[in-house]
Parts: C-alpha cells; structure tokens; sequence
C-alpha cells in the first residue's frame, strides 16, 4: 500500500480545492465569491457597490412543511417598501458580463433556487455564450471595416 501526503490549497473565498498554489492564487484573483475580484471577461464594475444595492430587499424565513414530517421548506419574500428587481436588472448593472453578474448574485446570496419566484431564473452557460457570441461578431465587424487580416 502506498500512502501520499499531498499539500493542498483551498480558496478563501469559496473553498474550491486544488494542488498547485500559482493555480490556486490565479483562482482568487476572480473567484465570483472574491469582493475585490478582478474580472476576466470585462473591464471590471464595482461588486461591492452592486451587492449592497441588492443584498438588501428580500427576506429568507423557514417554514414547517405541510406534507413531510420534520422538513423545512425555506421562502422568499419582498420586504414591505422594498425595491424589486430582476435577473435581468443585475445583469444590466453589470454591464451585461456574465461573471460579474454571477459574483454579485453569489455575494448577494440570490443564487439560491427559493429566489427564483421573486428575481427569475439565471441560466449561465446561455448567458455566457450570448456574451460571447456578441464579442466575436463586434471582432468580425471591426476586421470587415478595418480591412485586418
């Protein structure tokens, strides 16, 4: 039997795992749950200033289910006065960068199913590829008009 002790690094911001430190530090630098991440699809936006905006609005409470004997279901709801928003508001926010507008639902807390009645669905992977389908062709049209090769 053979026994390896192998070191380790874990992200602090989201906890992911993996075996190289350089791999690792690059991982923080834009890791959706990082505050202070730089973005590697955009410019960058202000996060923090985003996540305040919608952290605030929505309450979580746990209520008993009614079908299934000692399960808590948990609900969304709006607080009273509170300003509602959408999916699509975070992503206009964001300048429409899939990434960013991940972070600030994950640092918000929205990126849980119970918020999906109040704010809608986030479907990355469709969101991500329309994102860059427009680049590619902002690409092809300034080849077209430029003459590049």
């Amino acid at each position: 039997m053979k026994v390896k002790t192998i070191k380790a690094y874990y992200c602090d911001f989201c906890g992911k795992r993996m075996l190289s430190g350089g791999w690792m530090s690059r991982h923080e630098n834009g890791c959706t749950m990082n505050p202070d991440r730089e973005c590697k699809m955009c410019e960058g936006i202000d996060i923090k200033r985003l996540v305040n905006k919608y952290s605030k609005g929505i309450e979580v409470a746990e209520k008993k289910s009614p079908y299934v004997e000692d399960w808590t279901e948990i609900e969304a709801s709006w607080k009273k006065y509170a300003r509602k928003f959408t999916i699509a508001d975070i992503i206009n926010d964001c300048e429409d960068c899939p990434t960013c507008s991940f972070a600030v639902l994950r640092l918000s807390g929205l990126n849980h199913r119970y918020m999906e009645p109040l704010i809608g669905l986030f479907e990355y992977k469709t969101i991500k590829e329309e994102w860059w389908a427009e680049k590619n062709d902002e690409a092809q049209r300034e080849e077209f008009c430029y003459g590049g090769y």
